[in-house]
């Protein structure tokens, strides 16, 4: 008789363990952008160029990878906002702080993830002024 319930809390443990693990696959994103001017996005600084985006959880971390124009970077996100998915554009949003641009938000709609990312105090020191905020189209 114990063999049977055990039996049956480990089909169930199995079965509960498929249900999380899909939704973290549904939550990769792959799109692409160019880049019209020089932009840091945390730590990494890109070039004007085109770049492919793709995002992960590792761990639970959400990660964001950016290739192209000779750079392979994973860079750590903020706060992610979940969203209901849709078939809008994605877009970085690229806000110009003391001169500089900075990716500071990744929409990626279609799978309905927000990142915000934060700007480096290099850029911002103690205090900054953010003078405008640009969008850059990512198609995926």
């Amino acid at each position: 008789m114990k063999l049977r319930g055990y039996a049956v809390f480990g089909v169930l443990f199995t079965v509960a363990l498929a249900g999380l693990a899909m939704p973290a696959s549904a939550q990769n994103y792959k799109g692409k952008f160019t880049l019209p001017f020089e932009a840091h996005w945390g730590t990494v600084n890109l070039q004007p160029g085109d770049y492919t985006v793709s995002t992960d959880v590792i761990g639970g971390t959400p990660l964001i990878y950016v290739t192209g124009n000779g750079v392979m970077a994973s860079i750590f996100t903020g706060p992610v906002e979940f969203r209901q998915p849709s078939d809008s554009r994605g877009q970085l949003e690229v806000t110009e702080v003391n001169g500089t641009h900075v990716i500071t938000r990744f929409v990626a709609a279609s799978v309905g993830r927000d990142y915000s990312f934060s700007i480096p105090k290099s850029i911002g020191g103690k205090g900054f002024v953010a003078l405008k905020k640009a969008a850059v189209p990512v198609s995926n």
